[in-house]
């Protein structure tokens, strides 16, 4: 993180400075109940967003009035200017906002200290014209702030996406060394950016441009973001020898020959591209991340590379003749080759250093009894000595049909023998267990797929289970209902979730009393039918005992009502309980802790009772209900976003979207 010191101030003040920078880079991009007095302030501020209120009026935005007191001249409307159209309502707002926040404290000696600007569209044109006279202002995003109406009243509003942005405007900010145009969709006048000399990284991920000739300009740029644009020819990026990073994804490049002439780029990301060859990235020799994830090709893909400092490798999806380029890449630590259709593994044990692997089941299923498979796969899972953490993805089962889960099939887990610095698997269910039994010395997190309660009690027997901190148990094999009880010998336990697991009894949860995260959500829309079914309630007074508790969440749990038996519960700082059936906050009131806070789609019908929370800094409340309360800022200081949508913090707008009403208030 950037960081500026006035007047040669003593480095004994940065920590502090880093940590109210690390707070305000949150408060100051919303509404923010402090002042900017003091040079310590000044200088969090130097590192902070200057972000201005959305308006009621549809997508209109006007400046407020200027230093002489004169109104600005107001244009005609035309389809072309209506972001231009500004009203009395619309000057209010400004007013209010200028009065009531920390912009009020935005004098000219402050203006040298601003290095990042995240620009509204509604008003880019006039903001960017301002901002000519930062001179020291480093980066230049932006962001979507104009809302419309639905079409009609039952209907949700949504937000309006500007399209365009004429780069003329931008281009004047000589000093600026960071452009993030990734919310833009069409982009005129791009050749202007070519007066941007002074530009290090430019994101046009998501945009329309297909033609980047100018760029060849820009001869500072290390980071270049073309993901997901119409891009095609790549002629112009042999000018650019100073890149670093650069990611291609999903354009509609095909030759990607110019690469080879790009000596420096360290991170290299050409997923979702139709393939003819990857020639060009032999000559890359000073990569550390190759993304080649999702590829199309017309047949398996020969792959050569000499990049003794490559770090990780991302290969999901894309037919490969086979692995032996893994012999160019000695320092690998991260490999991801999962459904890459190859047969010979045999290259992987090359890979002495490789802390991460990701591979399918493919060579663990079929067969599994065969012991010329075992012995095969011993070969080069021998030489992986230092590997830290392994995912297996289940190809045998289809994991969004619920109905093939109980079809899927176990894998063969003896390469786990080979393994003993294994701290992290994620994995389908094994035939034999027996197998993981050594590894559980090092095992300190585990994640089971198509699992059932056998699967569990077979992991309860080894008595090096007690040393597992992390369990996750995702996509059980069946509907029924899961027996609990062995969970006992995982005593150590710090962080459980067993999502989308219906049970009978949630009293075993009572001896793990170590947990500080439980998430027991119910995702499946057919798991949470089931519950229902069971026409009964839950019994979650096991959570009285789980005092350690930092972090629970309860989604989509329709047999939790009660939320008394949270009082308990004193360093909860994350409570999710969306979807449930609570009705009532008030033994919350306990939960001095508490920082987020979510109750979404649940039937309470109002928040009054919720007690003062010091440390509240977001809350999520079904769109029904009042959430004036929420807005004394003596009684939840830190609060700096309620939700009702995701796209309107009422903070903003008063518990109203932003085309309702004529008249604007802005509640701070």
């Amino acid at each position: 993180m950037p960081l500026v010191l006035l007047d040669g101030k003593a480095d004994l003040l940065r920590l502090v400075i880093e940590w109210l920078a690390f707070r305000d880079r949150q408060a100051l991009s919303s509404v923010n109940r402090y002042t900017t007095r003091s040079e310590l302030r000044q200088l969090v501020f130097a590192q902070s967003v200057l972000r201005l209120p959305p308006l009621r009026s549809a997508g209109v935005v006007s400046p407020p009035k200027s230093r002489s007191g004169k109104k600005p001249r107001a244009k005609k409307s035309n389809s072309d200017d209506s972001l231009n159209e500004f009203s009395s309502d619309d000057e209010a707002v400004w007013r209010a906002y200028y009065a009531s926040t920390f912009l009020q404290k935005l004098n000219p000696q402050m203006v040298p200290f601003i290095q990042k600007v995240h620009v509204p569209l509604s008003m880019a044109k006039r903001l960017l014209q301002m901002l000519r006279f930062v001179l020291n202002l480093q980066k230049v995003s932006f962001w979507n702030d104009v809302a419309v109406p639905p079409s009609s009243s039952s209907a949700k509003p949504k937000v309006k996406q500007i399209t365009v942005m004429d780069i003329g405007y931008v281009s004047g900010l000589a000093s600026v060394s960071v452009l993030d145009l990734s919310a833009i969709k069409a982009v005129h006048d791009f050749d202007a950016i070519e007066a941007m000399t002074n530009l290090q990284t430019l994101d046009l991920s998501q945009s329309d441009i297909s033609d980047i000739e100018c760029l060849a300009s820009l001869r500072k740029l290390k980071v270049l973001n073309l993901r997901s644009t119409h891009v095609s020819d790549l002629s112009c990026l042999v000018q650019l020898q100073t890149l670093t990073w650069l990611d291609l994804s999903d354009t509609r490049v095909q030759d990607f020959s110019p690469l080879r002439f790009l000596q420096l780029v360290e991170y290299l990301d050409l997923s979702r591209n139709w393939v003819q060859d990857f020639v060009p990235l032999r000559f890359l020799t000073a990569l550390r991340t190759l993304k080649l994830c999702n590829s199309g090709s017309l047949g398996p893909l020969e792959l050569v590379l000499n990049a003794p400092n490559l770090e990780a490798c991302h290969m999901h999806n894309t037919m490969l003749a086979d692995l032996f380029f893994l012999a160019g890449v000695p320092q690998l630590k991260y490999l991801d080759i999962r459904r890459i259709h190859v047969v010979d593994l045999s290259p992987l044990g090359l890979l002495q250093h490789l802390e991460t692997l990701r591979i399918d089941d493919s060579k663990l299923t079929s067969d599994f009894g065969s012991n010329d498979l075992r012995q095969e796969n011993a070969r080069w899972a021998s030489g992986l000595k230092q590997l830290k953490r392994l995912e297996i993805l289940q190809t045998s089962a289809d994991i969004h049909d619920e109905q093939e889960f109980a079809y899927a099939l176990p894998v063969d887990g003896s390469i786990l023998l080979h393994f003993p610095a294994l701290q992290s698997l994620e994995t389908p269910a094994l035939v034999n267990y027996d197998v993981m039994y050594p590894a559980m010395g090092t095992l300190r997190e585990l994640e089971l797929h198509h699992w059932t309660s056998d699967d569990l009690r077979q992991l309860a027997l080894d008595s090096k289970v007690g040393n597992l901190k992390t369990l996750r148990l995702a996509l059980p094999a069946s509907h029924e209902a899961v027996d609990l009880s062995p969970l006992d010998a995982f005593e150590s336990l710090q962080s459980l979730e067993l999502v989308d697991v219906l049970f009978e009894d949630l009293s075993p949860l009572a001896s793990l009393v170590h947990l500080e995260k439980l998430d027991l959500s119910l995702k499946s829309r057919s798991k949470r039918q089931l519950a229902r079914k069971y026409q009964r309630e839950q019994d979650f007074a096991f959570l009285e005992a789980l005092g350690k508790l930092q972090s629970l969440t309860l989604n989509g749990r329709v047999d939790f009502k009660e939320t008394r038996v949270l009082s308990n519960l004193s360093q909860l700082t994350r409570l999710s309980l969306s979807g449930s059936k609570v009705t009532s906050l008030s033994p919350l009131a306990r939960l001095t802790e508490l920082e987020h806070l979510n109750v979404a789609s649940t039937p309470i019908e109002s928040i009054e009772e919720l007690e003062p929370l010091a440390w509240l800094q977001q809350i999520w409340i079904p769109e029904r209900v009042n959430c004036s309360v929420l807005h004394e800022s003596a009684a939840f200081p830190r609060l700096r976003a309620v939700w009702h949508r995701d796209e309107f913090n009422c903070l903003w707008n008063n518990h109203k979207a932003p085309f309702e009403g004529k008249k604007a208030e802005i509640i701070l």
